[in-house]
């Protein structure tokens, strides 16, 4: 009786007087199979389907009428605080995975085949739908990864285990492993971060017995293989626990990333779907589980309801069975489904960036943060801002052999300077969202190292201060064959105002990063390159003689090569950054909390920086021959000889970057930075050296020419260096 009353109570919310409106799509029939786990007490977080709108909570000031509903009730201050900043999200990101728990394991050879025998839906048995009619990508079905390879989860470094009959356990760990955290963490040797790859019944009795948990979870682990047998006779161990003889690092790693599943946690019976391209923003969609989804014995997973949803998501769940109609299912297939809304990806800085240029609830940003906030520097021996290409070419081969830099690939490097025009830097003026917010900062410890954006982009709120950029460009040498147009309207290469390209450079770097091949290979192909500091990215760590020993030998050694060029000066244009003292050691710390535990502050560092390109494209679009900058000088007039060197309203301008600088190049293209191109590439950063390196061979000729010519230490190349910045700027 009692478990009638219990089940007539569930059933109530559906039959409500609202008659098919709160109808569930479908009853739930106990197959015996697999049951979604959806447990809201758990603790310390509910277990629940994730992402799921059960995890929000109505808020009508949202764009999406949600925001994520997490307790704030942690063990730490930091946790407790990031899952405050959580709670102000309107929406689960675009690109995230979707999980779900079943009591008992799924049939996963049927589920892989399903999903990845043929592009075809109509055999899936797990469908994403945008079921949200305001949306332009109303009815998209979402393409899931199944172990496809898009998302490879294996390290390219780990501690390997070594044969040695001498040790006692048969198997050593190298010398270099001994002394990081590798040597100590029981999956120090593992091939991945998430999964476990090992066997602990070591006796094959099914059973956890003294020994055998090597990780101390509890848990008798098995391979998270689709066939935990499958790298068995490859590992370091046999099935005993004894030293497999047979065992060679290079054809397990293989074995286990052949296998690996990324999609499934055989632990914790999760499967893990990962969508193949982003969702569309301030969107809600379905994640259906169909009667094709399976347990191991057959029999088809079960709701954890009296329906085969949660009751508040009858409505959203509408048009799921008109959807379904395409791959000849309908609401009979259902056993489970859930709904999720993504949340507001790119508006913000969307909303920024129409501000900069005058629109939107912004708008003020425009009058506030004037294009013409630009400062070029001067060396203070020096009248001029436009170092000339042959003394910028000789100043960055002695910074690069300060650096220690192979001299093969400094030859190469001089090649390639030969092309530059010259080279200015400065500094122009941006919105800073990551200023302190708490009033501790001081003029050495700006304390924005923990900040994220704080802001409203529907009605304009924000909590912003200023920044000062710092950038430099290069320019090519210039056509003076008569062929160039005036004001050169189809960016043609060699003509002012020269196209531009923006450099993004790596994580820890500076802009300085473009005179390692960069500069060269742009300004030969007729094009300017320019580039910026990160947000708490630089070289004044290199600087500030007083904060360091390496600081005042590396500055020291710099100014004497570049003092035998007499523009000893150079040095803070080359090096002069945005890099802050994170640790009171007063020290600068270039990038230090770029990537961080601090979630939301990483976020905003990229989009920080992506801001400040966005108010230097702006800048750049804003010369017109007429603007000038703080100084009274014509802006985009780099050279002081009264015309526009770079820059204008539809001239072009594209956008590339290495390591971190492809990551902001591709959020810059993203969030609409008003720029011609935008290009990433997550190629390493010493790429650039091999590419010299390359040159030298390559080109050794060239090279050996342009050394001998204009790149020596011969009295020569000293006195044009210094005859050519005599000339003060008109």
């Amino acid at each position: 009786m009692k478990t009638r009353a219990i089940l007539t109570l569930c059933v109530l919310p559906f039959s409500a007087c609202l008659g098919d409106a709160t109808t569930p799509l479908g009853w739930t029939v106990d197959t015996g199979g697999p049951r979604v786990v959806f447990d809201l007490e758990a603790r310390p977080l509910p277990e629940i389907p994730l992402p799921n709108d059960v995890a929000t909570r109505l808020d009508p000031t949202s764009p999406t009428g949600r925001r994520l509903n997490v307790s704030e009730r942690a063990t730490t201050q930091y946790e407790s605080r990031t899952r405050q900043q959580f709670n102000r999200l309107d929406g689960f990101g675009t690109y995230t995975p979707l999980t779900v728990s079943f009591s008992q394991p799924l049939d996963l050879a049927d589920l892989r085949t399903r999903h990845t025998q043929n592009v075809d839906f109509r055999d899936d048995a797990v469908f994403v739908l945008n079921v949200d009619k305001s949306c332009k990508r109303f009815g998209e079905e979402v393409s899931l990864d199944f172990g496809s390879g898009r998302f490879p989860i294996t390290l390219y470094r780990r501690a390997r285990q070594e044969l040695d009959p001498a040790a006692p356990s048969g198997m050593r760990l190298p010398r270099e492993a001994l002394f990081t955290q590798d040597g100590l963490d029981p999956h120090g040797t593992a091939n991945n971060l998430l999964f476990e790859e090992h066997h602990e019944d070591l006796d094959g009795d099914g059973q956890l017995d003294p020994g055998e948990d090597e990780d101390a979870d509890g848990r008798l682990d098995v391979p998270n293989f689709l066939d935990t047998e499958a790298c068995r006779g490859l590992a370091p161990r046999t099935r005993t626990g004894t030293v497999n003889s047979y065992y060679r690092p290079v054809d397990y790693d293989r074995c286990v990333a052949d296998n690996l599943l990324s999609w499934y946690e055989r632990e914790t019976d999760t499967l893990i779907l990962r969508p193949l391209w982003p969702l569309e923003e301030r969107c809600t969609y379905a994640v259906v589980l169909t009667s094709r989804l399976r347990g191991g014995d057959g029999k088809a997973v079960v709701s954890p309801f009296v329906a085969v949803h949660h009751r508040d998501q009858r409505l959203a769940l509408d048009p799921v069975p008109g959807l379904l109609a395409r791959y000849g299912l309908g609401a009979a297939d259902i056993t489970f489904a859930w709904t999720f809304t993504t949340g507001s990806m790119t508006r913000d800085l969307e909303a920024l960036r129409e501000g900069l240029y005058g629109s939107g609830p912004f708008a003020r940003l425009a009058t506030e943060f004037p294009t013409e906030r630009v400062k070029l520097w001067r060396d203070e021996a020096q009248a001029e801002t436009l170092l000339p290409g042959t003394c910028a070419a000789h100043a960055m081969s002695r910074f690069w052999r300060v650096l220690g830099e192979w001299s093969a690939n400094r030859c190469a490097l001089e090649s390639d300077l030969a092309a530059i025009g010259g080279i200015a830097g400065g500094v122009f003026e941006a919105p800073n969202l990551l200023v302190d917010k708490d009033g501790r900062a001081t003029p050495r410890y700006p304390d924005d190292q923990d900040e994220s954006w704080r802001m409203d982009a529907e009605r304009g709120e924000a909590v912003y201060g200023r920044t000062n950029v710092s950038f430099w460009c290069a320019l090519p040498k210039e056509d003076t064959s008569g062929t160039c147009e005036p004001g050169n309207p189809r960016g043609q290469p060699h003509c002012r105002p020269f196209p531009t390209l923006l450099y993004a450079h790596g994580y820890g770097g500076a802009r300085s990063e473009i005179t390692s091949g960069h500069i060269g290979r742009t300004t030969a192909m007729g094009y300017a390159l320019c580039a910026l500091d990160a947000y708490g990215h630089g070289l004044n760590r290199l600087l500030d003689v007083a904060a360091s020993t390496e600081a005042s030998f590396f500055r020291g050694r710099l100014e004497a090569e570049l003092g035998d060029l007499g523009i000893a000066g150079f040095a803070d244009t080359l090096m002069r950054g945005r890099d802050r003292d994170l640790d009171n050691d007063g020290a600068a710390d270039p990038g230090g909390d770029m990537w961080t535990s601090d979630v939301f502050h990483t976020r905003d560092m990229v989009r920080q920086t992506v801001l400040e390109y966005v108010q230097f494209v702006r800048t750049l679009r804003s010369v017109d021959g007429a603007r000038r900058d703080v100084d009274g000088h014509l802006l985009g007039d780099l050279d002081g000889d009264g015309r526009v060197d770079l820059g204008g309203a539809s001239n072009t301008i594209g956008m590339w970057g290495i390591s971190l600088g492809g990551i902001i190049a591709g959020v810059a293209a993203g969030a609409g930075l008003p720029a011609r191109r935008a290009a990433n590439s997550a190629i390493a950063r010493f790429s650039a050296s091999a590419s010299c390196l390359s040159a030298a061979f390559s080109a050794s000729w060239r090279a050996l020419r342009s050394a001998a010519s204009a790149f020596t230490r011969s009295s020569a190349a000293r006195s044009h260096c210094l005859m050519s910045t005599a000339s003060p700027r008109r």
